[in-house]
């Protein structure tokens, strides 16, 4: 049994992040000698999820735990008091870490669930910060303990905008990122967060809890739309959502729509909302985007008045100019 369970076991996976390097993995560091301050998981708001330790332990306890189907659990090795500023530890504290051989910097809910089982030693990688692109070794462990808890292992403990918004939050009061617009972004490039809306949420959660909440776009739900349209007579709303100053493909759509509300006898107010973006930029959209897509509008209907000089789209014999690919079998490439 044990030999079938060797040969299909996983290959150790080794965490990769900037400002971080990997000294070594360890397959079987001791329990005993992991330093885990109660409620260090400064990665999540809420601490560790009791539910994902549970699920850890049953496959613990069941063998089917495979250590090479996760990243590893991360330890720094422990060099001095000063060298963890983030848990602010009192100084009965500090000498309690001495007596440890490595703080847990990721994987709390396989510690949990290791303990929990009564697991003597863990498959942890080793590792150890340091400075880089301008920021410090500190920035860099924050950082990695955000990203390393965006997963899609089976059992899954992913991060939430709110754990970003948290770790952000801290990392300001440290003085590791600064409270600016451009620091924040920059952070949130660095943990991965792709989303616009989600780059957008974070940034104004981020802003209003360090207090400078004149910085903060408000997001508008669709109850908030329909509550606002009770304001227009008549009802007559074109919702127009927007994220930049020029936005092709949304401007000629809203075209479309303006022209069959018109001609339906309509007098539509174009209601539009600027997402995804910073106060200043709302503001610049704002100046820009009528200038902007009357031009467009110009355009396009000049462009339909000139086609309709030279073909009469309305006459019944009139077909379009349309073939199709062939991409079935034994078809020919145009047909």
């Amino acid at each position: 049994m044990n030999k079938l369970k060797n040969l299909f076991s996983v290959a150790a996976r080794e965490p990769k992040a900037k400002g971080m390097r990997v000294i070594r993995i360890d397959d079987k560091f001791p329990m005993n000698q992991i330093y885990q301050p109660g409620g260090s998981n400064s990665a999540r708001a809420s601490g560790t999820d009791g539910g994902k330790v549970k699920d850890f332990q049953k496959l613990i306890s069941e063998g089917k735990y495979e250590p090479g189907y996760y990243v590893p659990p991360t330890v720094e090795l422990i060099k001095d008091v000063s060298q963890f500023p983030e848990l602010e530890l009192n100084d009965k504290q500090k000498q309690e870490m001495l007596e440890y051989k490595a703080m847990l910097d990721t994987g709390f809910h396989r510690y949990e669930a290791h303990y929990g089982e009564g697991e003597t030693t863990m498959h942890v990688a080793i590792v150890e910060f340091f400075e880089f692109a301008g920021k410090s070794a500190e920035y860099w462990r924050d950082v990695w303990r955000t990203n390393e808890n965006k997963k899609e292992e089976e059992v899954s403990t992913e991060r939430v905008e709110i754990d970003i918004v948290t770790q952000i939050v801290n990392m300001i009061k440290k003085g590791t990122v600064k409270g600016n617009e451009k620091d924040i972004k920059e952070t949130l490039k660095e943990m991965k967060v792709t989303s616009k809306d989600e780059k957008h949420n974070i940034l104004n959660e981020v802003l209003s809890a360090i207090g400078q909440e004149s910085r903060v776009v408000q997001s508008i739900s669709d109850s908030d739309f329909l509550e606002i349209m009770k304001l227009v007579p008549n009802n007559d709303v074109l919702k127009f959502i927007t994220r930049k100053i020029a936005t092709a493909d949304y401007d000629t759509r809203l075209f479309g729509k303006y022209i069959k509300s018109v001609n339906n006898g309509a007098d539509p107010l174009i209601l539009t909302i600027v997402n995804g973006n910073t106060a200043k930029d709302v503001l610049n959209i704002r100046e820009k985007k009528h200038d902007v897509l009357l031009a467009r509008f110009r355009e396009l209907l000049k462009d339909a008045i000139d086609f309709a000089k030279k073909e009469d789209i309305f006459s019944p014999d009139y077909k379009l100019p349309m073939k199709y690919v062939g991409q079935l079998q034994n078809e020919d490439d145009i047909l």
